[in-house]
């Protein structure tokens, strides 16, 4: 059954939006009932960006034109840019339009367009994160050098005197931070397996250091991380990085709109 449109919103031109005087092909296909809607257009429009389509600063079609071409209404359309702009993806400025972040321009911001990191997506990542980086820091208290020790402990100290509004500074502290948990395990397959992660990791970490007051919180876990892995004290290790991940989980899923955590089980 086709889907009527509301008598205020008129069909767009043809060949999709109009920009720069000439029309382009729509970016956008209408979505399916098979899978939940908000994740469809989510996923459409991070591969659009990751493609190349809409580049740093590059302006979105409106909402109200998103939801025509994706064929659902403006309460999904919403919901899909409050998690775009909440990984760091979109910024979207009220009267002026929706836009794709200028942080999209660096090596760094590339890796926010990675799959879809929905509520359920997300919970899927930090499960295996539990698994494997609770154990990596464990390990990395058992073989760390004395020389890793110290730069872990330094590396945590400068990052708590990175200023509140320096965003990309924090990225970069986050992500070398647990880049040096990594190789303090000294296993080459531990290093491997979470190297193939980074896309993923990159999405998490942008939607988590957008929260207010969470790049300095994150900071913080880390000094507690990196004192039990100098201290050799693997199960204090492992019982921080736990802290900090379910933390950081906590804190993207109540950005999107979830109830909290699910459990795990054991």
């Amino acid at each position: 059954m086709a889907r009527r449109r509301p008598r205020d919103e008129a069909a767009p031109p043809a060949g999709g939006p109009e920009q720069g005087g000439a029309l382009r092909p729509a970016p956008y296909r209408a979505v399916s009932r098979a899978r939940p809607l908000r994740d469809q257009v989510v996923q459409q429009i991070s591969d659009s960006i990751r493609a190349g389509r809409f580049p740093p600063g590059g302006r979105l079609p409106t909402e109200r034109a998103l939801a025509l071409m994706f064929g659902v209404s403006r309460s999904v359309i919403r919901d899909a840019l409050r998690v775009l702009e909440a990984s760091g993806v979109l910024g979207i400025e009220h009267g002026r339009g929706i836009f794709v972040s200028e942080h999209m321009g660096s090596g760094l911001g590339n890796r926010l367009v990675a799959p879809l990191l929905g509520l359920t997506e997300l919970h899927h990542l930090f499960e295996l994160r539990m698994a494997v980086e609770v154990a990596g820091a464990g390990l990395a208290a058992l073989h760390a050098t004395d020389e890793e020790r110290r730069s872990l402990v330094a590396q945590a100290d400068r990052s708590l005197r990175i200023p509140p509004d320096g965003l990309d500074e924090f990225a970069r502290a986050d992500q070398e931070f647990h880049l040096l948990v990594h190789a303090a395990t000294h296993n080459p397959i531990f290093m491997q397996v979470m190297e193939s992660l980074l896309d993923l990791l990159a999405v998490s970490r942008g939607a988590s250091l957008r929260v207010p007051g969470r790049p300095r919180l994150s900071m913080t876990e880390h000094k507690r991380v990196a004192q039990r892995i100098a201290q050799g004290d693997p199960d204090g290790a492992r019982a921080a990085m736990a802290w900090h991940l379910l933390s950081v989980e906590e804190a993207i899923a109540a950005t999107q709109g979830g109830g909290g955590v699910p459990p795990r089980a054991g």
